[in-house]
């Protein structure tokens, strides 16, 4: 049975982000889930757009949820919401804040693979320590979305889910 790690993937801590074709066991059910439901809004090559994945819709995420905004031309990502539950285990609330400032304090390749999520319009996953605990290891989705049903690709869904929990 092929493993849902890349195989360099290492336990120790202070390794980067390691991409990973799917979640692995230890990630939470709900992590998939909503990567089924981006999925069943994508078909014939469509990126979902805010409409589709509304308050609503994202309920059973909430509290993991992050969704990043294009700033400057997808240049950068800002913050404009930052789930309770993420802020819980992270400690830290950067809702406002840049993809570029998390990659300048903690060493992270996040806005690298933010533009790639936009680029390619296909989600990204990563399992990694978690930048301000190295002792708790997370499982971080990526999903491409649009703010405007016949818009850009302009925003990025994502969740954060710790591992084992």
């Amino acid at each position: 049975m092929p493993s849902a790690e890349t195989e360099d993937f290492s336990t120790e801590p202070d390794v980067e982000e390691r991409r990973v074709d799917v979640p692995p066991p230890t990630t939470p059910a709900a992590l998939s889930k909503l990567l089924a439901l981006w999925q069943s809004f994508a078909t014939g090559g469509e990126i979902p757009h805010r409409g589709q994945l509304d308050t609503f819709a994202l309920r059973p995420w909430l509290g993991h949820v992050m969704i990043y905004e294009a700033v400057d031309s997808g240049r950068d990502f800002r913050n404009r919401l930052e789930g309770s539950e993420v802020v819980a285990l992270t400690g830290q609330d950067w809702t406002g804040r840049c993809a570029s400032e998390v990659d300048a304090k903690f060493g992270s390749r996040m806005l690298h693979y933010m533009q790639e999520v936009v680029r390619t319009g296909k989600p990204c996953i990563h399992t990694m320590w978690m930048f301000q605990n190295d002792a708790i290891r997370v499982t971080r989705l990526m999903m491409p979305i649009k703010s405007r049903p016949d818009g850009p690709v302009d925003q990025i869904l994502a969740v954060l889910y710790q591992d084992g929990a």
